[in-house]
C-alpha cells in the first residue's frame, strides 16, 4: 500500500508516514480482496477473515471503537497502524433492538466507502457498518455502526432478496 493516508495508519506503516512507494502489508495469509476508504482500508484473507486498519473514527474499522479521545479540550481520534482482525458480526431486530452475535462469519467480499463500510459472507449475507449519514447502512436508522450488523432487508437463498455482489465508494 501506499499514499498519505500513513497519517492515519491505513497503509500500514505507522502515523505521520508519507509512503511513495508501495510497501508490502503483513499479514499472516493470503489476501483475495481489498477495500479502500478515505483514511481505512479493508483485507479479506483467504480463509475468509476480515482485517481492517487506519482511522476509527466513524466506526468503519468495525472493531467496536470510534478511537475517540480527548487531550485537554481537544477531541483526536486513535489511528490503528497495524491490521486488526474483525472477529465479531451481528445482527439487530428492527423491532426490540436487540443485538445478537452472528457465529462463524467468513467474508467473501468487502467494499469501502469513505468512512463506511460493506462486506458479503461467504453465505450471501449483507453486512454493512461505519457512517450512516442518511440511512445509507440500510438498518433503518441513520446511527453509526462500530460493528458489522447484518442488514436483513436481504435474504440469502431468496432469488428476488439476496446479494451476490455490491459496491460503495466515494469521490468520483
Amino acid at each position: 500500500s501506499s499514499g498519505i493516508n500513513a497519517e492515519y495508519g491505513g497503509t500500514n506503516v505507522g502515523k505521520g508516514a508519507t509512503v511513495t512507494t508501495p510497501k508490502p502489508v503483513q499479514l499472516q495469509q493470503k489476501v483475495k480482496n481489498a477495500a479502500c476508504g478515505f483514511d481505512f482500508t479493508l483485507f479479506v484473507t483467504s480463509k475468509g477473515f476480515l482485517y481492517s486498519a487506519g482511522s476509527s473514527e466513524s466506526g468503519q474499522l468495525g472493531i467496536n471503537d470510534n478511537g475517540e479521545y480527548i487531550e485537554g479540550r481537544k477531541l483526536f481520534y486513535t489511528a490503528h497502524a497495524v491490521p486488526t482482525r474483525v472477529h465479531s458480526f451481528f445482527t439487530k431486530d428492527p423491532r426490540t433492538k436487540e443485538v445478537t452475535r452472528v457465529p462463524n462469519v467468513l467474508i467473501r467480499y468487502v467494499s469501502a466507502g469513505q468512512h463506511h463500510c460493506l462486506a458479503i459472507s461467504e453465505n450471501d449475507e449483507l453486512y454493512t457498518w461505519g457512517f450512516n449519514g442518511h440511512g445509507r447502512l440500510g438498518h433503518r436508522t441513520t446511527e453509526n455502526e462500530l460493528i458489522p450488523m447484518r442488514v436483513l432487508h436481504f435474504r440469502p437463498g431468496d432469488k428476488n432478496s439476496s446479494v451476490k455482489i455490491a459496491k460503495c465508494s466515494y469521490g468520483g
